[in-house]
Protein backbone atom coordinates (compact mmCIF):
# COMPACT_ATOMS: atom_id res chain seq x y z
CA UNK A 1 0.00 0.00 0.00
CA UNK A 2 1.38 2.89 -0.79
CA UNK A 3 1.16 6.66 0.83
CA UNK A 4 -1.55 7.66 -1.02
CA UNK A 5 -3.86 4.92 0.19
CA UNK A 6 -2.71 5.12 3.83
CA UNK A 7 -3.02 8.97 4.04
CA UNK A 8 -7.09 8.22 2.08
CA UNK A 9 -7.36 5.14 4.51
CA UNK A 10 -7.06 7.14 7.90
CA UNK A 11 -10.36 9.10 8.22
CA UNK A 12 -10.44 12.01 10.57
CA UNK A 13 -14.07 12.48 11.46
CA UNK A 14 -15.89 15.25 12.94
CA UNK A 15 -16.61 14.24 15.95
CA UNK A 16 -12.59 13.32 16.64
CA UNK A 17 -11.94 17.07 15.67
CA UNK A 18 -14.13 18.07 18.42
CA UNK A 19 -13.25 16.31 20.93
CA UNK A 20 -9.69 17.04 20.30
CA UNK A 21 -10.56 20.68 20.08
CA UNK A 22 -12.53 20.82 23.40
CA UNK A 23 -10.21 19.36 24.78
CA UNK A 24 -7.33 21.37 24.03
CA UNK A 25 -9.32 24.38 24.78
CA UNK A 26 -10.34 22.99 28.03
CA UNK A 27 -6.56 22.64 28.88
CA UNK A 28 -5.64 26.26 28.10
CA UNK A 29 -8.21 27.90 29.58
CA UNK A 30 -7.17 25.47 32.94
CA UNK A 31 -3.48 26.73 32.14
CA UNK A 32 -4.63 30.25 31.47
CA UNK A 33 -6.74 30.80 34.61
CA UNK A 34 -3.84 28.47 36.87
CA UNK A 35 -1.99 31.29 35.65
CA UNK A 36 -4.12 34.27 36.85
CA UNK A 37 -4.19 32.45 40.04
CA UNK A 38 -1.12 31.56 41.20
CA UNK A 39 0.81 35.13 39.34
CA UNK A 40 0.05 37.37 42.23
CA UNK A 41 0.99 34.49 44.94
CA UNK A 42 4.25 33.65 43.70
CA UNK A 43 5.62 36.58 43.45
CA UNK A 44 9.51 35.40 43.74
CA UNK A 45 8.46 33.80 40.62
CA UNK A 46 6.25 35.78 38.40
CA UNK A 47 7.47 39.59 40.14
CA UNK A 48 10.95 39.07 41.43
CA UNK A 49 11.73 42.22 38.84
CA UNK A 50 9.90 44.68 40.55
CA UNK A 51 11.94 44.21 43.75
CA UNK A 52 14.83 41.78 43.91
CA UNK A 53 17.32 44.12 41.07
CA UNK A 54 18.79 47.51 40.76
CA UNK A 55 16.13 50.13 41.15
CA UNK A 56 16.62 51.57 37.70
CA UNK A 57 15.50 48.08 36.38
CA UNK A 58 13.10 47.39 37.98
CA UNK A 59 9.86 46.61 36.22
CA UNK A 60 6.71 48.39 37.04
CA UNK A 61 4.41 46.69 39.71
CA UNK A 62 1.10 44.88 38.52
CA UNK A 63 -1.89 45.09 40.31
CA UNK A 64 -3.44 41.38 41.81
CA UNK A 65 -6.28 41.57 39.77
CA UNK A 66 -6.76 38.39 37.78
CA UNK A 67 -6.43 39.69 34.29
CA UNK A 68 -5.31 43.22 35.42
CA UNK A 69 -1.90 41.83 33.79
CA UNK A 70 -3.45 41.64 30.17
CA UNK A 71 -3.77 45.56 29.37
CA UNK A 72 -0.20 46.23 30.55
CA UNK A 73 1.38 43.63 28.73
CA UNK A 74 0.15 44.87 25.18
CA UNK A 75 0.65 48.24 26.30
CA UNK A 76 4.43 48.02 27.18
CA UNK A 77 6.65 49.28 24.45
CA UNK A 78 10.00 48.01 22.83
CA UNK A 79 11.66 50.94 24.43
CA UNK A 80 10.96 50.10 28.06
CA UNK A 81 11.36 46.18 27.48
CA UNK A 82 15.17 47.00 26.30
CA UNK A 83 14.98 49.33 29.14
CA UNK A 84 13.66 46.81 31.92
CA UNK A 85 15.64 43.68 30.81
CA UNK A 86 18.51 42.59 28.61
CA UNK A 87 19.37 42.28 24.86
CA UNK A 88 18.77 38.81 24.46
CA UNK A 89 15.52 38.47 26.73
CA UNK A 90 14.31 41.18 23.98
CA UNK A 91 15.07 39.55 21.05
CA UNK A 92 13.55 36.09 22.77
CA UNK A 93 10.92 38.20 22.87
CA UNK A 94 10.38 39.47 19.26
CA UNK A 95 11.15 36.40 18.33
CA UNK A 96 7.83 35.15 20.27
CA UNK A 97 5.71 37.74 18.00
CA UNK A 98 6.82 37.05 15.31
CA UNK A 99 6.04 33.65 15.49
CA UNK A 100 2.31 34.54 16.71
CA UNK A 101 2.17 37.58 13.48
CA UNK A 102 3.46 34.59 10.81
CA UNK A 103 0.97 32.12 11.71
CA UNK A 104 -1.70 35.01 11.94
CA UNK A 105 -0.55 35.71 8.21
CA UNK A 106 -0.49 31.77 7.21
CA UNK A 107 -3.70 30.98 8.76
CA UNK A 108 -5.58 34.07 6.74
CA UNK A 109 -3.63 33.04 3.67
CA UNK A 110 -4.51 29.42 3.96
CA UNK A 111 -8.06 29.64 4.92
CA UNK A 112 -8.65 32.11 1.81
CA UNK A 113 -7.50 30.25 -0.82
CA UNK A 114 -6.38 26.73 -0.03
CA UNK A 115 -9.40 25.62 2.04
CA UNK A 116 -11.61 26.25 -1.04
CA UNK A 117 -9.61 24.87 -3.36
CA UNK A 118 -9.57 21.40 -0.96
CA UNK A 119 -13.04 21.38 -0.48
CA UNK A 120 -14.05 22.04 -4.40
CA UNK A 121 -11.88 18.47 -4.42
CA UNK A 122 -13.63 16.59 -2.19
CA UNK A 123 -16.86 14.96 -2.12
CA UNK A 124 -17.62 14.26 2.19
CA UNK A 125 -17.43 17.09 4.36
CA UNK A 126 -17.49 14.32 6.80
CA UNK A 127 -14.01 13.34 7.10
CA UNK A 128 -11.79 16.40 7.98
CA UNK A 129 -8.57 14.67 6.21
CA UNK A 130 -10.62 16.15 2.69
CA UNK A 131 -9.47 19.57 3.87
CA UNK A 132 -5.94 19.24 3.53
CA UNK A 133 -4.42 18.71 -0.09
CA UNK A 134 -5.51 14.53 0.11
CA UNK A 135 -8.40 15.03 -2.17
CA UNK A 136 -6.13 15.77 -4.88
CA UNK A 137 -4.95 13.94 -7.72
CA UNK A 138 -1.68 13.70 -8.15
CA UNK A 139 -0.58 16.22 -11.29
CA UNK A 140 -3.54 18.09 -10.90
CA UNK A 141 -3.23 21.20 -11.89
CA UNK A 142 -4.71 22.93 -8.48
CA UNK A 143 -1.67 22.15 -6.64
CA UNK A 144 0.01 24.99 -7.87
CA UNK A 145 -2.29 26.93 -5.59
CA UNK A 146 -0.09 25.21 -3.02
CA UNK A 147 3.36 25.90 -3.94
CA UNK A 148 2.43 29.34 -4.38
CA UNK A 149 1.62 29.07 -0.72
CA UNK A 150 4.37 27.68 0.26
CA UNK A 151 6.84 29.80 -1.49
CA UNK A 152 4.89 32.90 0.05
CA UNK A 153 5.34 31.62 3.09
CA UNK A 154 8.95 31.07 2.54
CA UNK A 155 9.60 34.55 1.49
CA UNK A 156 7.59 35.52 4.06
CA UNK A 157 9.73 33.88 6.51
CA UNK A 158 12.98 35.67 4.90
CA UNK A 159 11.82 38.75 4.95
CA UNK A 160 10.94 38.67 9.29
CA UNK A 161 14.23 37.23 9.42
CA UNK A 162 16.10 39.75 7.55
CA UNK A 163 14.30 42.45 9.13
CA UNK A 164 15.30 41.14 12.99
CA UNK A 165 18.91 40.62 12.12
CA UNK A 166 19.10 43.69 10.76
CA UNK A 167 17.37 45.52 13.75
CA UNK A 168 19.50 43.04 16.37
CA UNK A 169 22.35 43.89 14.46
CA UNK A 170 21.89 47.88 15.04
CA UNK A 171 20.48 47.42 18.98
CA UNK A 172 23.51 45.29 19.24
CA UNK A 173 25.97 47.88 18.44
CA UNK A 174 24.19 50.74 20.13
CA UNK A 175 24.11 48.55 23.14
CA UNK A 176 27.90 47.63 22.69
CA UNK A 177 28.92 51.89 23.00
CA UNK A 178 26.37 52.64 25.93
CA UNK A 179 28.18 54.21 28.78
CA UNK A 180 26.88 51.76 31.75
CA UNK A 181 27.92 48.57 29.60
CA UNK A 182 31.07 49.92 28.39
CA UNK A 183 31.96 50.62 31.88
CA UNK A 184 31.29 47.02 32.98
CA UNK A 185 33.93 44.54 33.31
CA UNK A 186 32.27 42.10 30.60
CA UNK A 187 32.32 44.16 28.24
CA UNK A 188 36.17 43.88 28.41
CA UNK A 189 36.75 40.28 28.81
CA UNK A 190 37.11 38.01 26.43
CA UNK A 191 36.88 33.95 26.24
CA UNK A 192 39.44 32.25 24.47
CA UNK A 193 38.88 28.09 24.39
CA UNK A 194 40.76 25.17 22.89
CA UNK A 195 44.10 26.11 24.55
CA UNK A 196 45.99 22.96 25.77
CA UNK A 197 49.96 22.37 26.78
CA UNK A 198 51.97 25.37 26.96
CA UNK A 199 49.14 27.75 25.87
CA UNK A 200 47.78 26.84 29.48
CA UNK A 201 50.08 29.39 31.49
CA UNK A 202 48.16 32.58 32.32
CA UNK A 203 52.13 34.62 31.97
CA UNK A 204 52.11 33.43 28.10
CA UNK A 205 48.93 34.36 27.52
CA UNK A 206 49.38 37.36 29.12
CA UNK A 207 52.82 37.78 26.61
CA UNK A 208 50.91 37.33 23.54
CA UNK A 209 47.44 39.07 23.90
CA UNK A 210 49.65 42.24 24.87
CA UNK A 211 49.85 42.69 21.61
CA UNK A 212 46.28 43.62 21.09
CA UNK A 213 45.18 47.91 22.02
CA UNK A 214 44.63 48.47 25.39
CA UNK A 215 46.43 46.72 28.59
CA UNK A 216 46.01 43.44 29.88
CA UNK A 217 45.25 43.46 33.35
CA UNK A 218 44.25 39.75 34.19
CA UNK A 219 44.69 36.49 32.81
CA UNK A 220 42.23 33.61 34.42
CA UNK A 221 42.49 29.93 33.41
CA UNK A 222 39.57 27.69 33.99
CA UNK A 223 40.72 24.81 34.91
CA UNK A 224 39.01 21.24 35.22
CA UNK A 225 37.65 21.40 38.92
CA UNK A 226 35.76 17.74 38.95
CA UNK A 227 38.72 16.04 40.70
CA UNK A 228 38.72 18.83 43.39
CA UNK A 229 34.54 18.32 43.69
CA UNK A 230 35.32 14.88 44.46
CA UNK A 231 38.02 15.34 46.94
CA UNK A 232 36.26 18.55 48.98
CA UNK A 233 33.01 15.96 49.14
CA UNK A 234 35.67 13.99 50.95
CA UNK A 235 36.37 16.19 53.05
CA UNK A 236 32.99 17.45 53.98
CA UNK A 237 32.62 13.58 54.67
CA UNK A 238 35.11 13.19 57.21
CA UNK A 239 34.32 16.80 59.09
CA UNK A 240 30.94 15.64 59.65
CA UNK A 241 32.21 12.07 60.62
CA UNK A 242 34.59 14.24 62.98
CA UNK A 243 31.73 16.78 64.32
CA UNK A 244 29.67 12.94 65.13
CA UNK A 245 32.08 11.54 67.13
CA UNK A 246 33.12 14.82 68.73
CA UNK A 247 29.73 15.25 69.97
CA UNK A 248 29.11 11.88 71.08
CA UNK A 249 33.01 11.99 72.78
CA UNK A 250 31.49 15.23 74.83
CA UNK A 251 28.30 13.61 75.49
CA UNK A 252 29.91 10.68 77.20
CA UNK A 253 32.08 12.80 79.23
CA UNK A 254 29.25 14.79 80.75
CA UNK A 255 27.67 11.96 81.78
CA UNK A 256 30.25 10.69 83.08
CA UNK A 257 31.34 13.64 84.98
CA UNK A 258 28.20 13.94 86.45
CA UNK A 259 27.85 10.46 87.57
CA UNK A 260 31.29 10.47 88.96
CA UNK A 261 30.46 13.80 90.95
CA UNK A 262 26.76 11.86 92.23
CA UNK A 263 28.48 9.17 93.74
CA UNK A 264 30.90 11.20 95.22
CA UNK A 265 28.53 13.23 96.88
CA UNK A 266 26.68 10.36 98.13
CA UNK A 267 29.42 8.89 99.79
CA UNK A 268 30.30 11.97 101.63
CA UNK A 269 26.59 12.54 103.00
CA UNK A 270 27.02 9.37 104.13
CA UNK A 271 29.98 9.77 105.89
CA UNK A 272 28.28 12.95 107.56
CA UNK A 273 25.68 11.08 109.16
CA UNK A 274 27.96 9.78 111.94
CA UNK A 275 29.95 12.57 112.41
CA UNK A 276 29.27 16.23 113.99
CA UNK A 277 31.62 18.99 113.77
CA UNK A 278 30.38 19.74 117.88
CA UNK A 279 31.90 17.96 120.30
CA UNK A 280 29.47 16.18 123.06
CA UNK A 281 28.91 18.15 126.14
CA UNK A 282 28.14 16.56 129.61
CA UNK A 283 24.96 17.87 131.00
CA UNK A 284 24.69 19.69 134.50
CA UNK A 285 22.21 16.65 135.53
CA UNK A 286 25.39 14.23 134.57
CA UNK A 287 27.35 15.85 137.15
CA UNK A 288 27.68 13.98 140.36
CA UNK A 289 26.77 16.33 143.44
CA UNK A 290 29.95 14.44 145.07
CA UNK A 291 32.17 16.71 142.88
CA UNK A 292 33.02 20.11 143.63
CA UNK A 293 33.08 23.32 141.87
CA UNK A 294 36.88 24.52 142.58
CA UNK A 295 36.82 28.52 141.69
CA UNK A 296 39.34 30.79 143.03
CA UNK A 297 37.75 34.31 143.44
CA UNK A 298 38.23 37.06 141.02
CA UNK A 299 39.12 40.48 142.06
CA UNK A 300 37.43 44.02 141.03
CA UNK A 301 39.23 46.61 141.44
CA UNK A 302 37.42 50.09 141.24
CA UNK A 303 40.02 52.89 140.15
CA UNK A 304 38.08 56.27 139.83
CA UNK A 305 34.71 56.43 140.17
CA UNK A 306 34.32 56.74 136.75
CA UNK A 307 32.26 53.76 135.02
CA UNK A 308 34.99 53.96 132.44
CA UNK A 309 37.74 53.72 133.84
CA UNK A 310 36.78 50.47 135.83
CA UNK A 311 38.94 47.57 135.38
CA UNK A 312 37.71 43.71 135.29
CA UNK A 313 39.67 41.31 136.32
CA UNK A 314 38.57 37.81 134.25
CA UNK A 315 38.10 34.71 137.38
CA UNK A 316 39.97 31.61 136.07
CA UNK A 317 37.78 29.04 134.43
CA UNK A 318 36.30 26.64 136.48
CA UNK A 319 37.01 22.92 136.92
CA UNK A 320 35.19 19.77 137.60
CA UNK A 321 36.69 17.66 139.89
Amino acid sequence: MDTENIIKSRKITSKEFIYALALNTVIGISLFLAFCVIRPLAKRVYASRTYFVNELKRAPVLKKGLFSWIIPTLKITDKDILKLTNLDSYMILRTIRFQMIFFAIASVITLCSLLPINLKSSNSTDDLSNFSASPLERGSPLLWAHFSVYTVSIFIIMFFLYRESFLFIKLRQEYLIDPEYSSSSKAHTIMVCGLDGDLADESKLKSIFSALPGKIKKVTINRDASELEKIIKKRDKAVQNLEVALTKYIIRCKMHHQKFFAQKHLSRLHSLKNYSIFPKKKSIESVSPSNRIRQSSGNITVVNQNTDSIQLTPPPLPTIS
